[in-house]
């Protein structure tokens, strides 16, 4: 009856149901204990827990056997709706992500563009002024070679004629000896001045344009008559006749007995056509700013202020710029 046999069925005598094994005493067995009566056991009922994605336990409850495998089902596509809800979460916030990354990046390569811009057009103008400096550095070099060939081609030419003078502001005669009127005013300057000692005496310049009397050295006017060099065989001779003539600055034509207006004549060293134009302007502007000393020695120009100032030596117009300023030297020119 325990095992639900029905009736009529052919049994071993000696089988037992399982239960009734279980109670049977077992034979060198005493201290086995005896299992206690198992719970009862519905078959037909189970209990099933869902689980979250996360893992934790999300619904517990009794359900049939039969049901089973629906509820387990509808866990899995819950589970993987969820999944999938959290999946398109995060494509969705990466793709924000990388849209504002993109962003990013296109206005840093933007700007990294416009930065490579502007150092091109840095680097072009650079380049410009590079070539506009080499240039002028050239041109630079150019005039400063001339400057240095005129330069000492100059000094080659004073350096022709460090022993001629030149004698200014003496009427200019047809029948004159240039040679006798140097003996006669080496004479009146207390010297004695052998014709040997002349090289040569000549009037310089053309005779149309030097009609009338008084001239300056270094040029002259429209009404001034030539200057006459003097070109002796040594030194000496002219430098003796220089230093007389500053001795005596007063001689005048009248005194060497020479007919017309007297008037006052000058002997400076004779000198090439730029030191004769330095020399001038110095003059002048001398006067105009009140320098007492403007003078040539060894064919060089020298101005000074007054007694115990320095003396500076005029090379070029630059030279008269630095000492009287731009304004006065370029009214000069």
């Amino acid at each position: 009856e325990c095992a639900g046999l029905l009736e009529g069925v052919v049994v071993a005598a000696d089988w037992a149901c399982l239960n009734c094994k279980r109670k049977r005493r077992q034979s060198n067995y005493d201290d086995t204990p005896v299992k206690g009566a198992a719970a009862p056991y519905d078959a037909r009922k189970q209990t099933v827990e869902m689980l979250s994605t996360s893992g934790e336990i999300k619904i517990s409850q009794q359900c049939d056997v039969g049901d089973e495998a629906a509820v387990m089902n509808n866990t899995a596509n819950n589970a993987t709706l969820e999944f999938h809800v959290d999946l398109a979460l995060e494509i969705r916030a990466f793709r924000e992500e990388l849209g504002s990354l993109k962003t990013h990046c296109s206005k840093e390569i933007q700007g990294v563009c416009g930065e490579f811009k502007e150092l091109r057009e840095e680097i072009s103008s650079f380049k410009a002024a590079i070539f506009a400096c080499n240039r002028r550095l050239e041109d630079m070099e150019k005039r400063v070679e001339a400057m240095e060939t005129n330069y000492a081609s100059q000094i080659g030419d004073q350096d022709l004629l460090t022993n001629d003078i030149q004698i200014s502001h003496i009427p200019e005669t047809k029948a004159e000896n240039p040679i006798h009127l140097v003996k006669v005013i080496a004479v009146k300057l207390g010297m004695t001045l052998d014709e040997r000692d002349i090289v040569s005496a000549v009037r310089v310049g053309r005779a149309a344009a030097c009609s009338g009397s008084g001239g300056g050295r270094g040029g002259g006017g429209g009404a001034r008559a030539r200057p006459s060099p003097c070109a002796s065989r040594a030194a000496p001779p002219g430098d003796e006749l220089l230093r007389a003539m500053r001795v005596r600055r007063g001689l005048t034509t009248a005194d060497m007995g020479l007919e017309g207006e007297p008037k006052r004549f000058y002997i400076n060293e004779r000198l090439t056509k730029l030191n004769r134009q330095l020399f001038g302007k110095a003059r002048d502007l001398g006067k105009r700013f009140s320098w007492r000393f403007v003078w040539t020695k060894d064919g060089r120009v020298f101005v000074r202020q007054a007694e115990g100032k320095p003396s500076y030596r005029i090379r070029c117009v630059n030279d008269l710029t630095n000492i009287f300023g731009e304004e006065p030297v370029r009214s000069t020119l």
